[in-house]
């Protein structure tokens, strides 16, 4: 999630889970505390490869159990290539 987002998340009083494999969160452990000084609650996705991969479905999971009172922002490099050897893999 970029800075802006977490300033804005902070300024306006909303709440705001960040989710990261837990990989990520070992790797980026500053970055992961600086989020949570902002106010940001990390959630570290433990299943498969716990990379941005399982994060990512963990986040489109918990926004669509939530789909009422949740937004969802996505601040990562997920591209529309990356989307399709998704679905090319997953199709396979």
């Amino acid at each position: 999630m970029a800075w802006r987002q977490r300033l804005q998340r902070h300024f306006l009083g909303l709440e705001c889970d960040v989710y990261m494999g837990a990989t990520d969160v070992a790797r980026q452990q500053l970055n992961a505390f600086r989020m949570q000084l902002l106010g940001a609650k990390v959630v570290s996705v433990e299943d498969g490869l716990k990379t941005l991969k399982e994060a990512t479905t963990a986040a489109i999971q918990a926004w669509v159990n939530e789909i009422e009172s949740a937004f969802y922002v996505i601040g990562s490099a997920v591209t529309r290539i990356r989307i399709q050897r998704s679905c090319a893999t997953s199709k396979a």
